[in-house]
C-alpha cells in the first residue's frame, strides 16, 4: 500500500538515488553480497539516520520511505533484476548480483502499479 499523503524533503528521483546507493554499500561490504531481510531493513535504517528525507524526526527513516512510495522492501527488491529474494528455511534473504548489476537499470519504472501499459 502507498502512502502519498506525506511529505518528504527529497524528490521521488533523490530518494530513489538514496535507497540505491545505500543498498548497494550495505550489500557490497558483506562478503557473499547477502543478508537477511531483517538485517537489510536494519542496516539501512542505520545508514540513514543522517539523512534528512522527512521534517519530521519519526518519519525520518529510508525503511518508511520505501514501505509509503513502494509499497515494502521486498516490493521494491523484487522490481529490479539485480536484488534477488530468496526464502532459505522460512527467512528471507536478500542478495546482490554484481553480474546483472548496471547503473541505468536504477531508474525508475513506468508505472507505481504492477498494471500493464500499453503504448
Amino acid at each position: 500500500m502507498v502512502y502519498p499523503s506525506l511529505h518528504w524533503n527529497v524528490s521521488e528521483e533523490q530518494g530513489l538515488a538514496i535507497i540505491h546507493q545505500t543498498l548497494l554499500d550495505v550489500l557490497r561490504e558483506q562478503p557473499k553480497q547477502y543478508l537477511p531481510l531483517h538485517d537489510l531493513v536494519f542496516k539501512l535504517n542505520k545508514r540513514g539516520r543522517n539523512r534528512s528525507i522527512h521534517t519530521r524526526k519519526k518519519h525520518n527513516c529510508i525503511s518508511k520511505y520505501i514501505k509509503c512510495h513502494y509499497g515494502g522492501l521486498t516490493h521494491f527488491l523484487k522490481d529490479y533484476p539485480f536484488y534477488e529474494v530468496k526464502d532459505r528455511e522460512g527467512q528471507l534473504y536478500v542478495h546482490f548480483v554484481e553480474s546483472k548489476y548496471e547503473p541505468d537499470l536504477c531508474k525508475r519504472a513506468l508505472t507505481h502499479d504492477k498494471d500493464w501499459v500499453l503504448v
